[in-house]
């Protein structure tokens, strides 16, 4: 985060695995689960679904595999390309649940012809939302779709877990936007009403942070054909820290899913015909800090859409003839890591433990460092400082009796109260058999 440095490479991962005798990195066969299977869609509205997956556990990568096929033969599909995704229901308790958007896709026109591939699939990475797939998962599948009749799609929906040790391991997303269909253009609505900044405070055993927006431009016929076909660049910002990007697609015509009936092969706002739309993604690491509170901001490329049918002056403006609103659809999430922990693993199989290790800073240090870790459950712990021999040079014990974060002030100093050298020091915290380790600099 801010000012400090961030915790383990795999080098040391590895490194410290082998010298202070950490849990095995080996993994267990990959787990499949089916949930929806062609599941027939033709209007739009979700299907939801409640679906049985593994205990909870860490997985190194998580994958959705999403199939998308056709009822029975040719003119069978919904001919257009259609607005689709998939969310999960993360429950904040018994009662209150918030869903999250955790794949996109749009449906291809027209697949079924002589010549054409009659079925589509695509893989998303859907590794941040591992600690929401276990036991009893909540699934709703949508596709914008309007037949209303024995045309439509079939969907069949399959996660690929892999468990493992991931080298950052999500345990909390927070919602920041999410707008349905969000009016760009109109100066009688501005988008900038509806993504108004939010104040999330970090977790204080983050480690890392991630914003994910998932955004697609929709509607033509306007203003620089916006939003669909209109090159606009997005921006997220981090108490004004502003990153930017161009919402484009400029391969469809490379697209995997075709050849296609329609104008598939024309580039978009973020997404292409007949595929998944890919997440932006910023590394907001180090404009954050653990157990501070930061403000999120969101902003679109200044435009006006002198089609939109609000516009008395339209038709003789532009000769557009009152088109209609561009729009886009657009989610956006923060997702917070921390440094990876394991309470036990048995034939591969990694249960996130209940230690967790922060970080310490300064690092490189002189004379002292604060090491920060997070508890769970409240214990004791115990701290060791090693030498780059593997000698330990320094150690010692807490109790604590609530959950939380904890930090202890090492001096540079040795069990005696001696000055040590300059060098690589290794330190691990110890809460009964869970162990998370690091490494320091003592620079003189």
């Amino acid at each position: 985060m801010r000012n400090r440095t961030l915790a383990l490479t795999t080098f040391w991962i590895l490194t410290l695995s082998y010298a202070l005798g950490l849990p095995s990195l080996a993994s267990a066969d990959p787990v499949s689960i089916t949930t929806f299977r062609n599941e027939f869609i033709n209007w739009a509205t979700p299907h939801e679904g409640t679906f049985t997956f593994p205990e909870q556990q860490l997985y190194s990568q998580v994958f959705c595999h999403m199939t998308i096929s056709c009822p029975s033969g040719s003119a069978d599909c919904d001919p257009w390309d259609r607005f689709g995704n998939l969310k999960i229901r993360n429950y904040i308790d018994e009662e209150n649940y918030e869903d999250f958007e955790i794949a996109r896709f749009i449906t291809p026109y027209d697949i079924t012809f002589t010549g054409g591939p009659q079925n589509c699939s695509w893989t998303i990475d859907v590794t941040d939302y591992q600690f929401m797939l276990h036991d009893e998962v909540t699934l709703r599948l949508y596709i914008e779709s309007w037949m209303g009749n024995d045309n439509g799609w079939l969907m069949t929906v399959q996660f690929e877990m892999r468990p493992g040790i991931p080298e950052k391991e999500p345990f909390a997303i927070v919602p920041l936007w999410r707008t349905g269909n969000l009016i760009y253009g109109d100066p009688d609505n501005p988008s900038a009403d509806h993504l108004t900044p939010i104040p999330v405070t970090v977790p204080d055993q983050a480690s890392w942070a991630t914003v994910r927006t998932y955004s697609t431009g929709h509607s033509f016929w306007n203003t620089d054909n916006a939003a669909e076909f209109s090159h606009k660049w997005q921006q997220v910002s981090v108490d004004g820290n502003d990153t930017q990007h161009y919402l484009w697609r400029s391969d469809c015509a490379t697209n995997r899913c075709s050849p296609q009936q329609g104008t598939w092969q024309y580039n978009r706002a973020g997404w292409c015909p007949g595929d998944k739309a890919e997440a932006w993604n910023v590394d907001i690491s180090d404009l954050v800090t653990p157990g501070q509170e930061s403000v999120f901001g969101f902003a679109l490329q200044p435009y006006e859409n002198i089609c939109r049918p609000n516009n008395p002056d339209c038709l003789d403006a532009s000769g557009c003839e009152c088109a209609g609103h561009a729009f886009y659809k657009l989610e956006s999430q923060v997702v917070f890591y921390r440094v990876p922990n394991t309470s036990s693993g048995v034939d591969g199989v990694q249960i996130p433990g209940k230690l967790h290790l922060v970080g310490n800073h300064p690092n490189p240090f002189n004379p002292s460092t604060t090491i920060q870790y997070h508890l769970a459950v409240p214990g004791d712990v115990t701290i060791a400082v090693y030498d780059a021999q593997g000698k330990m040079v320094s150690e010692r014990d807490f109790t604590h009796s609530s959950d939380g974060s904890y930090t202890w002030t090492w001096n540079g100093r040795g069990s005696a109260g001696e000055l040590l050298p300059s060098g690589i020091y290794l330190y691990e915290i110890r809460y009964g058999q869970e162990r998370v380790s690091s490494k320091m600099v003592l620079l003189k």
